[in-house]
């Protein structure tokens, strides 16, 4: 081999197998080297379980306070006053309890644990809040301070006239109101703080069902949670039935069932991204 095939020979070496003595230019993937090392985020992860009450029954001891949150889910029966009451709230003993009363049909509820969450987006404080039939909406917290939902109600429901509701105004924060043709009606709301950095990126959504309607699909069980935010109309028996539930298929879902023409419910969708 001459003088000129023999460096026609190392330049191409040079370029395909980095020889000669010189390191060949690395591929520019656009992709930062610690990029390509990054895990990806984890999806969200909880526990959930569920929980009833039913009138007789003495109050239902659910998961401590500091595993996690516990929110109303089912409400059904004959509502007639402010002798039927259900509701789920945080004991003086360290644990969320689900209790009630009733004097009439059917009176049952139901109750979901969420703990073991991942990443953390809940912090460790919780605040209740209590509206009373023909007093002004109770303002709570602000959205990037925390979640708001229903946990609680009494009173008659003898039709469309007559509703409780927790929802998030144009103004940033929840609220919890109603409204009634009747004399006896309560709600109870807890408000959830988020974590430091729990509000990032949080988007909240609601979604309404009422009679006649199949059940509406809420989201994934790893994009989020959901919550009972209302529930209007007739509540006269065991027939009346308005629930937010996790099913087989790892959807929550918003449903309800009824023998009278007037019932319906609201959702809250919290979709957490992962972060």
């Amino acid at each position: 081999m001459n003088g000129k095939a023999l460096h026609l020979a190392c330049g191409i070496t040079v370029l395909l197998l980095a020889g000669c003595g010189k390191t060949a230019p690395s591929i520019n993937t656009g992709i930062p080297a610690e990029e390509t090392l990054r895990a990806k985020p984890a999806a969200l992860s909880y526990a959930v379980k569920e929980y009833s009450w039913k009138v007789g029954d003495p109050s239902v001891s659910l998961i401590r306070t500091d595993t996690g949150v516990c929110f109303l889910s089912l409400v059904s029966g004959n509502f007639e006053g402010f002798g039927e009451k259900v509701g789920v709230h945080p004991g003086k003993d360290g644990f969320w309890h689900l209790e009630g009363k009733g004097q009439q049909e059917g009176i049952a509820a139901k109750a979901v644990s969420i703990s073991s969450i991942t990443p953390a987006v809940f912090g460790s404080g919780v605040k209740q809040y209590e509206w009373t039939n023909g007093q002004a909406p109770v303002r709570m917290l602000n959205k990037n301070e925390g979640v708001c939902f229903l946990s609680g109600l009494s009173g008659r429901f003898a039709g469309y006239g007559e509703e409780v509701r927790v929802r998030l105004a144009d103004d940033g924060y929840w609220y919890l109101g109603g409204q009634s043709g009747q004399a006896d009606l309560k709600a109870k709301a807890i408000g959830i703080e988020w974590t430091a950095s729990g509000a990032a990126g949080v988007e909240i959504k609601e979604h309404s069902w009422s009679v006649g309607k199949p059940a509406v699909k809420l989201l994934r069980k790893e994009e989020g949670f959901c919550f009972l935010a209302s529930v209007s109309g007739v509540l006269a028996g065991s027939g009346e039935q308005l629930r937010v539930y996790l099913a087989d298929d790892g959807y929550w879902y918003l449903a309800g069932q009824s023998g009278q023409d007037a019932l319906s419910a609201r959702a809250i969708a919290v979709r957490v991204p992962t972060r």
